[in-house]
């Protein structure tokens, strides 16, 4: 694929995301990246540098690994825009690996070894795109990939299959609709010679009562050494007569009317930890899969290190570490619950948070999940820090307090209360006060109030009025930046 087919493949993934931060004047700074080539350019050596030169996702992954041990780089790209391009970029190769590249069976077989294998942990840990990463990376085209999601009222008619009633002229008649286990099930028997491996991937397992949407099915994961059933079943009619329809009568996949997993038929599952009590599978279930934890990370080269909430009006918003964060209240969770379940994941959020995403989502989560109960107990932490004259208090707040007036204080006193300081500079290069407020009931809360400090210049802002030629725009994060767009480029 040539680069310029890969900049017009590109901006059609970015409006294909459906994002609303991704403005048209958005994904035009995302796909120039100017300040990418520039900077590349100069590390390397070179007169210029396009990133569009760059095809290959591992190749991509060292640039951006490369880019972000670069301190200049990262000031200058103070609202992650740049990083956010290259993020989705990334993305956008992928998804190219994935319904494109050939299919190698042995790459495949060296890379998932497990013929069914749960992918567990909290919410956020990145499960489902460890699935992803894995197909990716083994190279598995998409028309051999077969999904489902469990839910409670899934059951076996709608993961195996059953007969529903289609239109035929001006007719009704009745044919087996297949699902995604028989679907998956005739793709392998027919690759099997070839050894081409299918996968069939169940998101949220625990979300539907297994024992009911497997069935007699259940059996079947009992596998041998060559991963093929151990013991056969007796399929039902309706499926035995679809069956010999599409892979012929005596077919080995149907011989005798039973069921056998072929050993190219692979099985991928996810599950929170944290809905394991919607329907607790029975340890007969559990031992016939192997079990990966996802743990949660803290470190700083996390993808989610990216990730910023924003407190406050734009303009005068604190801006916190999403990772910083999550550590400090994962460790509050667990003190109170005991348990890793109700934990959150570094993927929890998709991206940067405003005040708005952040009380919806996250702080939502935590009382309704952990402190609604735990209310006017010592184990609360849904609390602020304030400040009452020279001395420090604290005071428990409800979900509901954090949509009335003093709403934006009270978020920047719990994070205080959890001992997360914001970022020492705001966006706009001011200085930010990280002192605790004043009681907000009492008078005006001091919380995150924006110092300007005279005779300052934000180094980023002089830096980029030195650009010839840049426009205003809302970057990912919705804050407003400066990106050069090069000429030519929409």
């Amino acid at each position: 694929m040539d680069k310029n087919a890969l900049k017009k493949g590109y901006k059609e993934f970015l409006k294909s995301r459906e994002d609303p931060k991704l403005s048209e004047n958005t994904c035009a700074c995302y796909s120039s990246f100017a300040l990418t080539n520039r900077t590349l350019a100069t590390l390397k050596g070179f007169d210029t540098f396009d990133i569009y030169d760059i095809s290959e996702p591992s190749e991509l992954d060292a640039i951006i690994t490369q880019l972000k041990g670069d301190s200049e780089y990262c000031s200058l790209d103070k609202n992650h825009n740049q990083r956010n391009a290259l993020r989705y970029y990334s993305d956008y190769l992928k998804s190219l690996d994935l319904t494109d590249a050939p299919i190698e069976s042995t790459q495949v077989q060296s890379s998932i070894h497990s013929h069914q294998v749960i992918y567990f942990g909290a919410p956020g840990t990145g499960k489902s795109y460890t699935v992803k990463v894995k197909l990716r990376e083994a190279h598995v085209a998409k028309e051999n990939i077969f999904r489902t999601i469990f839910h409670p009222d899934s059951d076996y008619a709608s993961f195996v299959g059953c007969y529903k009633p289609v239109m035929e002229g001006n007719e009704i008649k009745y044919e087996f609709t297949p699902q995604a286990f028989t679907d998956a099930y005739v793709q392998a028997w027919k690759n099997k010679q070839a050894n081409e491996p299918i996968y069939l991937v169940i998101e949220e397992i625990n979300r539907g009562n297994c024992a009911q949407i497997f069935g007699d099915l259940f059996q079947l994961l009992d596998r041998q050494n060559d991963g093929s059933s151990t013991y056969g079943i007796k399929a039902d009619k309706d499926l035995v007569h679809y069956l010999e329809t599409v892979l012929g009568q005596g077919h080995e996949g149907i011989k005798g009317g039973e069921l056998r997993l072929p050993p190219n038929l692979y099985i991928m599952a996810t599950m929170n930890t944290s809905d394991q009590s919607l329907f607790p599978m029975d340890s007969a279930f559990k031992r016939r899969w192997d079990w990966e934890y996802m743990p949660i990370d803290y470190s700083e080269d996390v993808d989610s290190g990216w990730f910023t909430i924003s407190i406050g009006e734009e303009g005068y918003q604190r801006k916190y570490s999403w990772v910083a964060f999550l550590e400090k209240v994962n460790k509050r969770i667990l003190e109170v619950t005991h348990s890793e379940d109700k934990q959150m994941g570094n993927f929890f959020i998709r991206g940067s948070v405003n005040e708005g995403e952040f009380k919806s989502k996250v702080m939502s989560y935590l009382w309704h999940e952990v402190c609604k109960d735990e209310y006017g107990t010592e184990g609360n932490f849904f609390r602020y820090s304030y400040m009452e004259g020279k001395t420090e208090k604290e005071k428990e707040f409800s979900f509901n307090s954090l949509y009335e007036g003093k709403g934006t204080e009270k978020l920047d006193g719990f994070m205080a209360y959890l001992g997360v300081s914001p970022y020492p500079s705001s966006a706009s290069g001011n200085g930010v006060s990280t002192k605790p407020a004043e009681e907000p009931q009492d008078s005006r809360a001091e919380i995150g109030t924006v110092n300007v400090i005279e005779g300052t210049e934000d180094a980023t802002g002089a830096a980029e009025q030195s650009l010839d030629s840049s426009t205003e725009m809302k970057g990912e994060e919705g804050e407003s930046t400066t990106e050069t767009v090069e000429e030519g480029e929409e």
